[in-house]
């Protein structure tokens, strides 16, 4: 598990909405839970 910063952050909200990225995918690109992912 990673702490995020607002720049990673910032990023996963944006690949969010773009919704290209599966929420899974995103999760694992950053090495946190999906679950913290959707609640962002």
């Amino acid at each position: 598990m990673r702490k995020l910063n607002q720049r990673k952050i910032r990023w996963i909200i944006r690949e969010m909405e773009k919704g290209e990225r599966s929420v899974y995918r995103i999760a694992k690109l950053q090495n946190v839970t999906s679950r913290w992912v959707r609640e962002l």
